[in-house]
């Protein structure tokens, strides 16, 4: 039998994660605008129809752009 009352109470008692966006995340989001605004239609074209190949490649230079120190290329 579940205690219905000690239930409620924990659900009380502890607190919510806040979700809150970490740095990483946006410059990760900040590098794919950046990098797609910068395609060509033709390869906007190739992602956008799921084309293995260019999605990798979109992926590698996000990764590579994001995880950069030198944020003035940006």
């Amino acid at each position: 039998m579940i205690d219905v009352c000690s239930s409620i109470w924990y659900n009380y008692a502890m607190p919510r994660k806040k979700k809150v966006k970490s740095d990483m995340g946006r410059r990760y989001e900040a590098a794919y605008e950046k990098i797609y605004k910068e395609y060509p239609l033709w390869k906007k074209q190739a992602i956008e129809e799921d084309c293995p190949r260019m999605t990798k490649r979109l992926a590698q230079e996000v990764i590579e752009l994001a995880e950069s120190e030198d944020t003035n290329e940006w």
